[in-house]
């Protein structure tokens, strides 16, 4: 992982970002830069992580949520707090298969007390089980995509999911509805590309 520090110029430009933007968005506490601006002279530092994250912002600002300073905030917030980006970017494999166990766990039960519907969730999650938890997960390091979930019954509204179109077994594409089964219970949601944004990122960084 490159742990190099960049201004404000430099990571803007790594990001598809206009300077100000970047400069707004710390500001406003959607980014925290791993080194703030202290005053004398020093100038706020931006990790790699910081950078991916200005990039999913772009991303989200400029197109999918155009203008939602706040709903991006929460976003934002809600990632950095859990460590989902940073744990992502650092080990893609080890991080679907963390949070693939605890979707798990939360989707174990069926979403309706019907029989057939029962014994097939039982089938399912089996698939799920077999696949995400006993499996082994390929995962390139610019791989997923970022859904956000909205809505008060949801326990856990972010994750990073695996690309799917590497997957052909029919493990992997049944074991996506434990995750469609579930959908009466969220109020809206939104996903983004955010391997898409990484590779980006990793690209400008070599045309550097």
């Amino acid at each position: 992982m490159d742990e190099k520090l960049y201004l404000n110029k430099d990571a803007a430009k790594i990001a598809g970002c206009t300077e100000r933007q970047a400069q707004s968005w710390a500001d406003k506490g959607l980014i925290t830069p791993v080194r703030e601006a202290t005053g004398g002279g020093s100038k706020r530092g931006y990790d790699y992580i910081n950078l991916i994250e200005l990039g999913l912002c772009n991303c989200l600002i400029n197109g999918m949520v155009r203008g939602s300073i706040q709903l991006v905030k929460g976003i934002m917030s809600e990632l950095r707090e859990r460590g989902i980006i940073r744990r992502w970017a650092h080990d893609p494999a080890s991080y679907f298969k963390e949070e693939w166990e605890q979707l798990g766990y939360n989707f174990k039960e069926p979403p309706t007390g019907d029989p057939k519907d029962s014994e097939r969730w039982k089938m399912l999650y089996a698939h799920f089980h077999k696949f995400f938890l006993k499996g082994t997960i390929k995962a390139e390091k610019g791989s997923g995509f970022l859904f956000a979930f909205f809505g008060s019954k949801i326990r856990e509204k972010y994750f990073i999911f695996p690309d799917f179109y590497d997957y052909e077994s029919i493990e992997s594409f049944t074991a996506m509805e434990i995750f469609y089964g579930n959908l009466t219970l969220f109020d809206g949601a939104l996903f983004v590309n955010i391997g898409k944004v990484k590779r980006d990122i990793d690209q400008a960084l070599i045309d550097q």
